[in-house]
């Protein structure tokens, strides 16, 4: 029907393009008409140059033109005629060679042939018309080159020759190149095309290579699994030789599935470009040499030879691999039921190499998977999936006959060695774990019934067998004796208990080695067992941690006990597997108790180890990075030490706390050692570097407090000389002498001024401001009644102010407001005698200038106030403030003298540059300033000492004596004092510890200095 339709369609174009020719035969182009030459003679020429299109148009415009040259112009156009006629008895023949010998394509191709040769410039139409008859011809021809090489495949196939398809279909490659290379997406896709069809060439002979060595695979497969007695080592080779055969083999048929996809696609792309959508022949064919035609089902083309080829070795596998396995079984059941366990056992063996056998060769037919994800037409994977059943019946026969053949294997031993005695005791456990394991192997097997209705059944007669089988043997191992049983706990108690005892002890001894702390410097010190916690008039001692290592003994621990569980966990096992009589005799029952007790105890042991352990590993992570924080803050520390060196002994404060604080948490003899050396050098170059600043700073506060106490500011000065005190403090365990000096005079008069001024600070500024404001009112009042000649009003008024007085100087005795004004009240009452009173009170102030200062001098500031320029008032008042420590004393001429003596001195002293007599110079110094204050070489040369002998300060302590210095810290800070005490005093023994001022701070605090 095809050819019919196709030459029907011949016939019909044929006549059409006929037709249009015989048409356009008067309308052919135009060509110059030039006025210089005969145009008949022109036209002449031209038919002698076979151009009759061309003679003809200008024989035409002759007519036109010249109608008297009609004669000549006639004769030249029976000529053209002539030749025409011949042309159209061409076209006439082509017809009839396409309508009665399509086959004929080399008698076709002459025709158009001659026909292209009778006009040498043809028309356009008339090329374009060639061109497509040559098409249609070579169209026919190569579809009947595709029919034969197709069918004469598909017999090679039918025959199950198939290397001979493979090389058939490979010859056909290449149909339609020519015609394909001149089409205008040629240049696009023809590169591409090119390289996949000598690839696809190439992928058929390689598959039939591969096809060859893949059968003779097979052939040593069926070999080997077809002998009586089985070799594994002979299977397990030609099995992995059959697997790596079929590999290949997949490998090539999927790189010949990519090649015809992509070849489809270009065919796809192709289509796309040309007219009407209408296919590309040359990429069509080859798509199918590469996958056979759709209609066909994948039984044509390359791949469906080489398809054709792996079916037919599979085949071969299992045609003859799942009797044989099914037969082995049989025979090893046999065996069984004889009671003769060893051939059984090596029967058995046989059936599960074989079954395994077969499973691995279906596991390498999963190369199939991967033409899921090709887009190809019809390449399921049918042939695998009907054996998906089968795999599952294989693999339980290994499973089952594998299994089977170790119980028959492990109860041939147990029967021809078992006693009855204890000495089967060492292979109880062994035994009775295969009996457990023959029930439960036994149930799961009975179970796989449920392959009936994936499988046909075919694993049901391997189940029943193999439950045949075991069942035997189940019974002969329920028979072993009850007292074995009962005699196994006992001993099994025996020997995990001692072992639990020394699992609670180790663990003890790591908990104290992590927590506890141990008097030990190093872990080679650290005893295996635990270590008791301190007496009592020990506790002082610095105790030593190691999470680490006590991490590691805590896991052996865990480890151990976990293997000890096992242990004890197998031991229950025993007892719920035994059979009923050995689970209801009471001594097994007693003993099984004492196992899961000490089993719950293991547990709870298990629990509080891996807690220490938690706990144990962040200590030492903790650890480890408090020392990284540690060696970064020194590292800031060093920086800053030049530049800003407070900053610095801040970071150095707080790096030794880290550094106190990762000891505590663990013990690490390197980094102890490391940071004792550099915590002496970084610390003292640091308390060096602030002295320098220091000496200079403290100079400038004395300076600013002295300024400050002569202009009577003295709590401004108080605070900075406090300052000046703890900067000095800071870098030297000696008083400033100076700035005690100052200090003292300066609080001194503060608190003679605090105890004379009434301050807002004041807790009874309130009332007593209010009892002074009624006071002076009161006062003010009786003035203006007395002036009024109001006696009586003016005394009632004075009494009022009088008791408001005496309420301020009973809480405040020295109240200056308060006296000054009961010194006015009096002078109010008697201005006459009040002159003598004065007088009186003075001189009973200065007779108590020897035993009380302070009380005569605040006397004489009240009296001051009244009347300032009472004689000797100014001198007395100077005397007593220098007696009462508030002002310094006047240096006369011999100090003076002195003073300069001793800075002579002390020069001299100290120019010889020894440590002693730089000391002895500033004890020079400091009696020269004694002697007078406002000595400025003085001061000048005693911080230029001072500078030269440094500071008297410690840096630090060792890292030990940092930790016990923080213990000391904590126990007094929670009220454990006399712990305290005995810790700083050991650490006080040591004359250099004298010296670093947190202990001798906290020394104070304890001895309550």
């Amino acid at each position: 029907m095809r050819v019919v339709i196709f030459n029907r369609s011949v016939t019909m174009r044929a006549r059409f393009l006929l037709f249009c020719v015989l048409l356009t035969a008067q309308a052919l182009p135009v060509l110059a008409f030039g006025a210089r030459e005969d145009p008949v003679a022109q036209a002449e020429e031209l038919i002698e140059q076979n151009r009759f299109n061309d003679a003809a148009t200008l024989l035409r415009e002759v007519v036109r033109r010249q109608p008297e040259r009609f004669d000549e112009a006639e004769a030249l156009f029976r000529r053209i005629r002539q030749v025409r006629g011949r042309y159209n008895d061409l076209w006439q023949e082509l017809i009839f060679i396409l309508e009665n010998e399509p086959d004929n394509v080399e008698r076709a191709f002459r025709v158009i042939a001659e026909m292209e040769t009778i006009d040498d410039a043809p028309s356009a139409e008339a090329v374009a018309e060639f061109q497509q008859w040559r098409n249609i011809v070579v169209l026919r021809f190569n579809l009947d080159s595709f029919e034969q090489i197709n069918a004469e495949a598909s017999q090679a196939i039918r025959d199950a020759r198939y290397v001979d398809a493979l090389l058939t279909y490979r010859e056909g490659l290449g149909l339609f190149r020519e015609e394909f290379e001149s089409l205008p997406y040629a240049d696009d896709l023809g590169p591409r095309a090119f390289e996949i069809e000598v690839e696809l060439s190439v992928a058929a002979e390689t598959l039939g290579s591969l096809a060859v060595s893949l059968q003779a695979a097979v052939e040593r497969y069926v070999d080997a699994i077809s002998v009586e007695q089985i070799d594994e080592e002979s299977v397990s080779t030609a099995v992995s030789e059959v697997r790596n055969r079929l590999t290949d083999y997949f490998e090539a048929e999927i790189r010949l599935a990519a090649l015809g996809s992509e070849l489809i696609e270009l065919g796809q792309e192709a289509s796309r470009r040309r007219a009407m959508n209408d296919p590309d022949p040359y990429l069509t064919f080859t798509a199918w040499f590469a996958f056979g035609r759709t209609a066909a089902g994948g039984r044509e083309g390359l791949f469906g030879a080489a398809r054709a080829i792996a079916n037919e070795q599979i085949g071969l596998i299992f045609a003859s691999g799942p009797p044989d396995a099914r037969e082995r079984v049989a025979v090893a059941d046999g065996y069984i039921a004889e009671r003769v366990f060893d051939v059984a056992s090596s029967a058995w063996r046989e059936s599960a190499t074989a079954f395994r056998a077969l499973d691995d060769i279906l596991s390498a037919l999963d190369a199939w998977e991967t033409f899921r994800s090709q887009e190809v037409p019809d390449l399921s994977r049918a042939a695998v999936e009907t054996r998906a059943g089968e795999r599952a019946v294989f693999r339980f026969g290994t499973e089952s006959s594998a299994t089977t053949a170790e119980l028959t294997e492990l109860w041939a031993d147990v029967s021809m060695t078992y006693t009855g005695t204890e000495d089967d005791l060492d292979s109880w456990s062994s035994v009775a774990q295969s009996y457990r394991d023959a029930l439960e192997v036994r149930d799961r097997f009975r179970g796989f019934s449920e392959m009936r209705t994936e499988a046909d059944g075919r694993a049901d007669d391997i189940a029943e067998i193999s439950v045949r089988s075991i069942e035997q043997m189940v019974e002969d191992i329920a028979e072993l004796d009850r007292e074995i049983l009962a005699n196994l706990f006992e001993n099994r108690f025996a020997e995990y208990s001692p072992r639990y005892d020394e699992l609670v002890e180790r663990q003890e001894s790591a908990e104290v080695i992590a927590f506890v702390g141990v008097d030990a410097e190093t872990p080679g010190n650290i005893p295996d067992r635990a270590v008791a916690p301190p007496e009592d008039d020990t506790e002082d001692l610095l105790l030593f941690r190691y999470p680490d290592i006590a991490s590691e003994r805590m896991n052996a621990v865990l480890a151990e006990s976990e293997a000890l569980e096992e242990d004890l966990q197998t031991t229950q096992d025993l007892f719920d597997e035994a059979n009923e009589p050995v689970r209801t005799d009471t001594d097994v029952q007693d003993a099984r108790g004492r196992i899961d007790e000490l089993l719950r105890r293991l547990r709870g042991l298990q629990a509080d180890v891996r807690i220490a352990i938690e706990d144990a590993d962040e200590r030492f992570a903790e650890s480890l990075l408090l020392q990284d924080e540690v060696v970064a803050t020194l590292n800031d520390a060093e920086s800053l030490v030049e530049n800003d060196p407070d900053s610095a002994q801040t970071l150095f404060d707080f790096a030794s706390d880290m550094l106190v604080e990762s000891l505590d948490l663990r013990q690490d003899p390197v980094f102890r050692s490391e940071m004792d050396n550099r915590l002496a050098a970084l610390g003292s170059e640091i308390q060096e570097a602030r002295f320098r600043i220091i000496i200079v700073e403290v100079r400038d506060m004395i300076e600013e407090g002295r300024r400050l106490y002569r202009q009577d500011s003295f709590g401004d000065a108080e605070s900075v000389l406090i300052e000046a005190r703890e900067r000095w403090n800071s870098v030297n365990d000696e008083e400033n002498t100076e700035v005690q000096f100052w200090l003292r005079l300066t609080q001194s008069a503060l608190n003679l001024q605090g105890d004379r001024d009434l301050t807002e600070t004041d807790p009874l500024f309130r009332p007593l401001a209010g009892y002074l404001s009624l006071a002076f009112d009161a006062f003010e009042r009786a003035q203006a009644a007395r002036e009024a000649g109001n006696e009586a009003q003016s005394e009632q008024l004075l009494s009022r102010a009088e008791d408001n007085i005496q309420a301020v100087v009973s809480a405040r005795p020295f109240n200056q407001e308060a006296r000054v004004l009961s010194l006015r009240i009096a002078r109010l009452n008697s201005p006459d005698e009040f002159p003598a009173i004065f007088e009186q009170r003075y001189q009973q102030a200065l007779s108590r200038a020897e035993v009380d200062p302070l009380s005569a001098l605040n006397d004489l500031y009240d009296l001051q106030e009244i009347n300032p320029d009472f004689p000797g008032m100014t001198q007395s008042i100077e005397r007593l403030e220098i007696a009462a420590g508030i002002r310094e004393p006047p240096v006369d001429q011999t100090a003076l003298n002195r003073s300069t003596q001793l800075v002579n001195q002390a020069r001299q002293v100290w120019q010889r540059g020894v440590r002693e007599t730089a000391e002895r110079a500033q004890g020079l110094l400091q009696e020269a300033l004694e002697l007078n204050p406002e000595n400025r070489n003085a001061i000048s040369l005693l911080d230029q000492v001072r500078l030269d002998l440094g500071s008297t300060t410690a840096a630090t302590l060792s890292t030990t004596g940092l930790q016990q210095l923080r213990q000391a810290e904590n126990l007094y800070l929670d009220g454990s004092i006399g712990r305290a005490i005995v810790i700083v005093e050991r650490l006080w023994q040591e004359e250099d510890n004298r010296r670093y001022s947190p202990l001798s701070d906290l020394r104070n605090r304890l001895l309550g200095q």
